[in-house]
């Protein structure tokens, strides 16, 4: 985040950080509850200050940037459990976007699935062309713990295992089928078996 200035330790150089990369731009920094407090109480110092001094400098360079960050926890409760500072949240909190998890909004797994099948289709294997309702079923049976990273996961793993262009209940990794065991009446998504011959607009 800081940089370093030559000196500051055995082989350090001098190197801007990405806060003075960022300067007089915006600066994204995910799953900032993973930063240890005091890293957040640097952060904040910088942000209140507008200046940013390198690793073994004495050096302030002047730094004006825009803050976007992520939480994947609840920040509230973070904040009283002492692993996110309440100055540095209310100092960056101007605005605040809250996205329901994966589970609460299935109806955005077809969506997703077509979106990583086009963005990751290669000449290592035959193209997907097409998703059963039992594939789907299963996938509506996760309660996505970790959310999209983890669907796009289980995605990858399919696509890797399907021999025939058509992904399957039998294509899921065998961790994920334990997880979740069958469904007594599968029911397939709206569009039925999913065509990725067409467009993304066609299935909207």
């Amino acid at each position: 985040l800081f940089g370093t200035s030559k000196g500051a330790f055995t082989g350090s150089i001098d190197r801007a950080g990405v806060i003075e990369n960022a300067n007089h731009g915006t600066l994204f920094l995910d799953e900032i509850n993973s930063m240890s407090p005091a890293m957040q109480a640097k952060l904040l110092r910088v942000l209140q200050e507008k200046k940013v001094s390198r690793v073994g400098s004495n050096h302030s360079i002047q730094v004006d940037i825009r803050i976007l960050s992520a939480c994947n926890e609840n920040v509230h409760a973070l904040i009283k459990q002492g692993k996110m500072r309440s100055d540095l949240f209310y100092r960056i909190s101007s605005v605040i976007l809250e996205i329901p998890p994966l589970r609460e909004r299935l109806d955005d797994l077809e969506e997703l699935t077509l979106y990583y099948l086009e963005q990751h289709q290669t000449s290592a294997g035959p193209a997907i062309t097409r998703i059963t309702p039992d594939f789907w079923e299963r996938l509506r049976q996760h309660d996505w713990p970790v959310n999209v990273r983890e669907l796009f996961h289980i995605l990858s793993y399919a696509v890797n295992v399907c021999d025939d262009g058509v992904l399957k209940e039998s294509d899921l990794p065998p961790y994920f089928l334990n997880l979740n065991p069958p469904a007594p009446t599968p029911s397939p998504p709206s569009g039925g078996t999913l065509n990725l011959e067409l467009g993304l607009s066609e299935l909207m």
